[in-house]
């Protein structure tokens, strides 16, 4: 009978490391909804912030910008209608098929989205695409109607940078077209619809310790919140008025 080689602890270990390590780079989470328009609660008399976009507004800087206005402007509210691993399109998707504008009737929606469009994988979407996609979605959201008759002012972001590369989701390729395609989409979109802009890429970019990966660590989160108060300040000051 054969004899089965002995494996050393030490082999095993590094086995299960290299595979873990892989495993983790090559991860792509499947996209999840937020929270159910149904279970946000009405608010009648808050003024209603929504924060639309993918991961970058699914994970933290919505919370950080409800502290924020919780000391100075308690009648806002900041619901975070973020959506893990949507591109432009498949926002697009979801604002058209689900109720979120009636259920929410937000007076102010900042608009993040764009790095899942850089992606390298079955997401890519080409520039002309991208900014077709985004400009429905202004549409969707710029034509929505409160019940005291009013639309919601709309807010746009760039993205930030890409800085790391991940096998079969990120390279080169997708850094070079965040900074020559889709900011410059961006930017043309505030220009043309005259929308008031945040420029998060340039945020990281003076600021690279606060974006190690994909995603901002927790302060480059709370920066994005702070940077996105500074801008809302004069504006909730309007409505309430």
């Amino acid at each position: 009978m054969a004899r089965i080689p002995r494996l050393l602890p030490w082999t095993l270990a590094f086995g299960a490391a290299a595979f873990l390590t892989a495993a983790f780079l090559s991860y792509r989470p499947a996209p999840l909804a937020p929270a159910p328009a149904k279970d946000w609660p009405p608010a009648t008399g808050a003024i209603v912030v929504l924060a639309a976009g993918d991961s970058l507004t699914a994970a933290s800087y919505p919370g950080y910008l409800q502290e924020l206005f919780q000391t100075t402007q308690p009648k806002v509210r900041v619901v975070n209608a973020g959506v893990k691993g949507h591109t432009s399109g498949e926002y697009l998707a979801y604002l058209k098929s689900s109720d979120l504008l009636r259920r929410t009737n937000p007076d102010i929606i900042l608009l993040q989205l764009g790095t899942n469009d850089v992606r390298i994988d079955g997401d890519r979407t080409e520039t002309s695409r991208f900014y077709r996609q985004m400009n429905e979605i202004l549409d969707q959201l710029l034509s929505h109607r409160n019940p005291r008759g009013t639309h919601p002012a709309v807010f746009l972001s760039t993205v930030p940078p890409v800085v790391v590369s991940i096998p079969r989701s990120f390279d080169d390729s997708s850094r070079r077209r965040v900074t020559e395609e889709i900011n410059p989409a961006i930017h043309r979109l505030a220009r043309e619809r005259s929308l008031p802009l945040v420029d998060t890429h340039d945020l990281f970019a003076r600021h690279p310790e606060w974006l190690p990966e994909i995603h901002p660590s927790e302060e480059g989160y709370r920066a994005m919140a702070r940077q996105w108060f500074d801008l809302l300040g004069p504006h909730i000051l309007q409505i309430v008025e």
